[in-house]
């Protein structure tokens, strides 16, 4: 039986094989065979078989159009195949039906099974006499048609190369691999799909010149300074693989060192407008104006306070399962081996020293999720389809519930929470308000460090430089406030923290020598 695939979707970037296919979509083989013959279009003709995502995506898109799309004359609609298809045989002899009427019979090309119709022998001669009869339905759009997924023919002489590279990158995250892939299609739409084996320095010259004029704004949607450097770094990297290929042993040595931009090129870039975040008390009024009416609005008040107690992403957040939040120990588990976290990085959180409603919403919707019948390795944010029936009680020996795909439900959370705000904040402003607050606050260097290390930063310079940046008007008030008040300012807060440091244990040496007072 046909089905629409409707929640599956091929990375349009990606190069699929045969086998990927049928593993993404849960298929079998001659599926896929039956796909190619109704138009998917392979990158070429060699076999194996490898496949653009773009043009898997096509094809799918074509194939449930197709579905709601009027019959024309010389098309039946198989129930089988749940396809519009033109017969490969037509029966000469119509049928009769219990209320008189005539239907058409015909075999169809695909299933082989009988596929019937009301109309007229004559004008289904006519129309099958004009064109080719045993095509899809896709293939016999009006007029002179462009095949299926043509759009994606001119661009897939590189398919095979980038198929090759993603077996090599099977050691990076897919959100690595994603990125990656984005500058390696940048760089063949650039060189309008010529051969990866045939590059020269020219060509990446050219390459770099179009990154610049991003760079510099010419363009009307212009890039970061962060975005072109890594585009610009992920296609040097892709460069140095393809030197290590035998099929690319003429490329020129130094064809990598060609797509490294001048400093002066990113000084011409101004800086990205900080990120928008609350500070944390900004954040708690947030939590305390969002409802909790029901299940679903009080499983987005945990997802928002959550976020914050943990600095965690939002793909992360969606992912956690319940043994993953240590209520008495005020600790979250991030198991990169199930959750979804950066670079599958694993880490212990301790839930950061922020206001105690953030804390009591989180055990809160511990306790009503164990009330439901969730277990350890449900989810601690389950669908609605489950939280909301009942489903643990009806099935309280069922397997665990897998955890939601996207992260669609923690944007609705932080939409719902920005309602009466100003401004609308992201999931990932939670990790900029945390790194702020540490920067609120007067934290030796050990309580600095363990700061930004339960932020999952190996360094606090990562912090720095990537986390709780001050705005415009923020900077311009603290520029305007310095040098105020300094008569004020005490003797002990002119120390550093070595200084006091040392004064301290001079002060416990006096006091634990004889003699000394």
């Amino acid at each position: 039986m046909s089905r629409s695939y409707k929640g599956i979707r091929a990375k349009k970037d990606q190069v699929y094989s045969v086998e990927d296919l049928m593993r993404l979509f849960d298929v079998t083989r001659n599926t896929i065979s039956n796909w190619i013959k109704e138009g998917l279009v392979a990158s070429d003709s060699c076999k194996p078989y490898v496949f653009r995502g773009a043009a898997v995506q096509d094809f799918h898109q074509r194939r449930r159009e197709r579905r709601h799309a009027s019959l024309k004359p010389c098309e039946f609609y198989c129930f089988t195949c749940k396809v519009p298809v033109a017969p490969i045989e037509l029966h000469r002899e119509p049928l009769t039906t219990t209320s008189g009427a005539l239907a058409l019979r015909a075999t169809c090309p695909r299933c082989k099974r009988t596929v019937t119709k009301f109309g007229n022998l004559g004008d289904l001669d006519a129309d099958r006499s004009k064109g080719v009869t045993n095509t899809t339905g896709d293939q016999t759009d009006e007029g002179v048609s462009k095949a299926p997924g043509e759009i994606w023919i001119r661009d897939t002489k590189n398919d095979r190369t980038i198929y090759a590279w993603q077996i090599s990158a099977g050691r990076f995250a897919d959100v690595t691999i994603d990125a990656h892939l984005r500058a390696i299609r940048f760089l063949e739409d650039v060189l309008r799909g010529k051969s990866f084996t045939a590059l020269t320095t020219e060509n990446i010259n050219a390459v770099r010149s179009e990154l610049k004029l991003q760079i510099s704004g010419a363009h009307d949607a212009p890039k970061s300074r962060s975005s072109v450097s890594h585009t610009a770094s992920h296609i040097r990297k892709f460069l140095e693989w393809l030197l290590k290929q035998d099929f690319a042993s003429d490329l020129p040595g130094d064809l990598p060192d060609y797509i490294e931009l001048p400093k002066a090129a990113y000084a011409q870039c101004l800086p990205r407008p900080p990120k928008a975040y609350p500070i944390i008390e900004d954040a708690e009024d947030l939590l305390e104006r969002m409802s909790s009416r029901n299940l679903s609005q009080k499983r987005d008040r945990a997802m928002f306070a959550l976020a914050f107690l943990g600095a965690l992403r939002a793909d992360t957040l969606v992912s956690l399962r319940m043994k993953h939040l240590c209520v008495g120990e005020r600790l979250i588990i991030q198991d990169g081996t199930v959750s979804r976290t950066k670079n599958g990085k694993s880490l212990e959180i301790w839930w950061f020293p922020i206001p105690e409603a953030f804390s009591e919403e989180v055990i809160a919707w511990e306790a009503v999720l164990r009330d439901l019948g969730f277990h350890d390795d449900d989810p601690l944010f389950p669908d609605l389809k489950y939280l909301l029936n009942g489903y643990r009680r009806k099935h309280p020996t069922a397997p665990p519930i897998d955890p939601m795909k996207t992260k669609t439900a923690v944007n609705r959370a932080f939409k719902v929470a920005s309602s009466g705000s100003k401004t609308q904040y992201t999931p990932h402003s939670a990790k900029h308000s945390i790194a702020a607050e540490r920067d609120r606050r007067h934290l030796t260097a050990l309580e600095r460090k363990a700061w930004s290390e339960n932020m999952g930063h190996d360094t606090e310079q990562i912090t720095d430089r990537h986390y709780g940046k001050l705005s415009s008007e923020e900077r311009r008030r603290a520029m305007a406030g310095i040098g105020e008040g300094t008569d004020e300012v005490t003797i002990l807060e002119n120390f550093t923290d070595e200084e006091l440091g040392a004064c301290f244990r001079e002060l416990l040496a006096r006091r634990t020598t004889p003699g000394k007072d």
